[in-house]
C-alpha cells in the first residue's frame, strides 16, 4: 500500500510538473505572439526551435561575415534572423537606418554578452546610464585638450620608425602589433595622463582583450551558450572570465597610479584634466561616479580607442600598397606641408593634410571598424510593408552600406574623390556610418581623426609600402569580431624614402 501511494505521488508531482512547464512555455509564447506574428511576414533564413537560425553561422567569425552579407543581399530591404529567442531584423535602407538610428538608443539584452569585458560603461550602459555619462563625458571632449594631444600622437608613431626601419628589406611583415603598440601608449599617455613605460603588461592587456573579445563573438552567434550557467562552465567561458580579470586589474593599476599623483588643478577646470583625471574627479571630489563606474568607462575608452585605431591604420596601409598611386599622392601632400624639413607635424598642419582624411575616410568606408551596431526597438514600428514589433534588435548593417553598389558606384573601388566635399553634398545620409549616427554615436571621433593622421602623416614622411599580402580590395576577407580584421592578417613590405 505505501509503495501504491508513494508511486502515485511520483506520478502527481510529475504531471504537475509537465504541467508547470507548459504553463511556463505557454505564457513565454503568449508574451512573444507579436514578435512571432509580425516576423513571420519579413523573409529570412529558416530557423530552427530554440536556436532559430544559428545554424546558418556554422563556421564561426571566419564566416560570419560572409554569412551576414548573403542574407543582406538575398532578402533587402529588410532581412530578418532569429537568434535563440532574438528576433533580429536587418534594414538596408538608409531612410530605415536613418530612422532607427534617430530614434532607438537602447541597445538591448544582446550586448549583455559584452558586459564581462566593459561592465555597463558607455558602449554598454542601459539608456539612462548612457545618457547621464555621455553628458558628463561630453564636457571632457573639448577642442582645447584634444588638440593638445597631437605632440604626444607625433612623439608614439616616431618611436616606431625604429621598428619600421627593421623591417625594411625582409620582406612581407604584419604591421598590426606595431600599431597596437603605437595606440595603447598613445592613449595611456593622453585619455589616461600615465607614462606607458610605468605599466609593463600594457601590451599583454592588448592580447587578453583581443582574446576575450573574440569569445564574446563566438558566444553570441551560439544561443546554446546564452544562459550564464552553461557558458560559464565552458573551457571558453572560464577563460574569457580569467583574460577579463586580468583586464580590469590592468585597468584598477592605472587608477591607482594615477590616484598617487598630485593633480595640481581645480576639479572644475576640465581643460586642464586627463580624461581619467577628470573621471576620477567625477569619482571622488563630485560623487557622481562609483568606483565600478570609473574602471568601466576608463577600461571602454583604453580598449576600443587603441584596437581600432591601429586596426584602421592597417588597412590604410594595405590600401596603399595596393594603390601606390595615391600613396605619391600623400606623399606629395606632405612634401607640399613639410618640403625636406625635419620639423615635427603640428596642430596648424592638421587641416591641410586634405588628401589623407579623404584616404583614411575611404579606407573607413570599406573597412568601418565595426561592421554592424545593435539597436533595441522599444516601440513597434510601421513601415511601408511591414510591422517591426517591440523587442526586435535592428542589426544596422554599416559594411554592407558602405559597400552597396545601389548606393554607390563601383563600391569596391578604392577612391578618396569621393569625399570631396561636393560629392559629399550629394549623399543620402547613413549612406556612410564609420563613427555610427544619432546621438549614441562614438564619442571618440575627433580624437580619432587627430590621432590617425599625425600618427600616418609621421610614418608616410619616412617610409612607404610597397607590396602586401593582397591583390585587390576584393581579396581581403575578414574576421568578424567586435572589430573587423582581416583574416590573413595586415602584412605589408616596407622601404625607407630616400631623399
Amino acid at each position: 500500500m505505501g509503495a501504491r501511494f508513494s508511486f502515485d505521488l511520483k506520478c502527481v508531482l510529475l504531471y504537475i510538473s509537465v504541467l508547470l512547464l507548459l504553463v511556463f512555455l505557454l505564457k513565454y509564447v503568449w508574451n512573444k505572439r507579436f514578435l512571432y506574428y509580425y516576423g513571420s511576414k519579413i523573409s529570412g533564413p529558416f530557423a530552427l526551435p530554440l536556436i532559430g537560425s544559428a545554424y546558418y553561422f556554422t563556421g564561426g567569425a571566419k564566416v560570419l561575415y560572409d554569412k551576414l552579407w548573403q542574407i543582406c543581399e538575398k532578402y533587402q530591404p529588410l532581412a530578418k534572423i532569429w537568434l535563440g529567442p532574438h528576433l533580429m531584423v536587418i534594414p538596408s535602407h538608409p531612410k530605415d537606418v536613418e530612422y532607427l538610428l534617430h530614434n532607438f538608443v537602447s541597445k538591448g539584452q544582446l550586448y549583455e554578452y559584452i558586459t564581462p569585458l566593459f561592465g555597463h560603461g558607455l558602449l554598454t550602459g542601459t539608456v539612462e546610464k548612457w545618457k547621464d555619462h555621455r553628458k558628463l563625458i561630453n564636457a571632457s571632449f573639448n577642442s582645447k585638450i584634444l588638440n593638445s594631444f597631437i605632440d604626444i600622437f607625433v612623439t608614439h608613431a616616431k618611436s616606431s620608425l625604429d621598428v619600421f626601419k627593421e623591417f625594411c628589406g625582409k620582406g612581407q611583415v604584419d604591421i598590426l602589433p606595431v600599431f597596437l603598440r603605437i595606440n595603447i601608449d598613445g592613449i595611456c599617455e593622453t585619455a589616461m595622463g600615465v607614462k606607458p613605460g610605468t605599466l609593463s603588461d600594457r601590451y599583454d592587456y592588448l592580447d587578453w582583450m583581443m582574446r576575450a573579445e573574440h569569445l564574446i563573438m563566438v558566444r553570441m552567434f551560439r544561443p546554446w551558450l546564452y544562459p550564464d550557467f552553461i557558458w560559464k562552465n565552458t573551457n571558453m567561458g572560464k577563460e574569457q572570465k580569467q583574460l577579463c580579470k586580468k583586464s580590469w586589474k590592468f585597468i584598477a593599476n592605472i587608477i591607482k597610479q594615477k590616484r598617487g599623483e598630485k593633480i595640481n588643478t581645480l576639479h572644475n577646470d576640465l581643460k586642464k584634466l586627463s580624461f581619467l583625471e577628470y573621471f576620477i574627479d567625477l569619482t571622488d571630489e563630485q560623487q557622481k561616479w562609483c568606483e565600478k563606474e570609473l574602471i568601466e568607462e576608463a577600461q571602454t575608452m583604453v580598449f576600443t580607442g587603441s584596437g581600432s585605431l591601429a586596426i584602421t591604420e592597417c588597412y590604410v596601409l594595405l590600401m596603399l600598397a595596393i594603390h601606390p598611386e595615391i600613396q605619391e599622392k600623400i606623399y606629395e601632400e606632405l612634401l607640399t606641408i613639410f618640403g625636406n624639413s625635419d620639423r615635427d607635424l603640428c596642430f596648424k598642419d592638421l587641416s591641410k593634410l586634405c588628401y589623407l582624411d579623404r584616404v583614411i575616410k575611404e579606407t573607413l568606408r570599406l573597412f568601418p571598424i565595426a561592421p554592424y551596431i545593435a539597436r533595441l526597438l522599444d516601440s513597434d514600428i510601421h513601415m511601408e510593408k511591414y510591422v517591426i514589433p517591440k523587442g526586435t534588435f535592428a542589426l544596422i548593417p554599416i559594411t554592407y552600406l558602405q559597400r552597396n553598389s545601389n548606393l554607390w558606384s563601383e563600391p569596391l573601388r578604392f577612391d578618396p574623390d569621393r569625399f570631396l566635399p561636393e560629392q559629399v553634398a550629394t549623399r543620402e545620409r547613413c549612406v556612410y556610418l564609420p563613427f555610427s549616427y544619432g546621438s549614441r554615436n562614438c564619442i571618440g571621433l575627433k580624437y580619432a581623426e587627430i590621432s590617425l593622421k599625425a600618427t600616418l602623416a609621421t610614418i608616410l614622411r619616412k617610409y612607404k609600402v610597397t607590396s602586401c599580402i593582397y591583390k585587390s580590395v576584393e581579396e581581403i576577407e575578414f574576421e568578424f569580431t567586435m572589430f573587423i580584421k582581416p583574416t590573413r592578417g595586415s602584412f605589408v613590405q616596407i622601404e625607407e624614402r630616400i631623399r
